[in-house]
């Protein structure tokens, strides 16, 4: 099956998990929200191949992904702290026509979420990848003190 069709048949499923993402509010410094997103994570890539692991912050979890593969290693950075405070919306997930929207959507749980749709493409194709570290972050949107030593030290 050709990418853009299996994406299309996976289209209901992808906005699924999108929303089950975004309505797990996760403002950075809200140690329970993005304890509750970090485990959203962990449970969509836990399954994927690759070794997943966790180092617990005092700003939230910081989760990488490392997987083997061919060629030159791509470092993969995704955050999934948002800058609204917790309960700022009434409805934090909602679909207007062609659009979703709530907080993180865009920056970047949506971005997370179509990650996690190409590596379970790729798996699925037998596609080759290159040796992936993908970091998962807690503290972007707050200048990233807690992660910023494991970016540094994956670059």
């Amino acid at each position: 099956m050709e990418t853009l069709a299996w994406m299309q048949a996976k289209l209901p499923e992808f906005l699924k998990d999108l929303e089950a993402f975004v309505r797990r509010e996760s403002p950075s410094k809200h140690l329970k929200g993005l304890q509750e997103a970090a485990a959203f994570l962990e449970e969509a890539f836990g399954p994927l191949r690759g070794r997943l692991s966790r180092k617990d912050t005092p700003l939230g979890p910081i989760l990488l992904l490392k997987r083997e593969g061919e060629g030159a290693p791509v470092l993969v950075l995704c955050h999934y702290d948002t800058v609204h405070p917790q309960g700022s919306f009434s409805e934090p997930f909602r679909l207007e026509r062609d659009r979703a929207v709530g907080p993180g959507v865009y920056d970047m749980k949506g971005g997370i979420v179509a990650l996690l749709y190409a590596l379970r493409h790729a798996e699925a194709t037998g596609r080759k990848l290159p040796p992936l570290e993908i970091l998962f972050t807690p503290d972007e949107e707050i200048g990233s003190q807690e992660s910023r030593p494991l970016i540094e030290a994956a670059a």
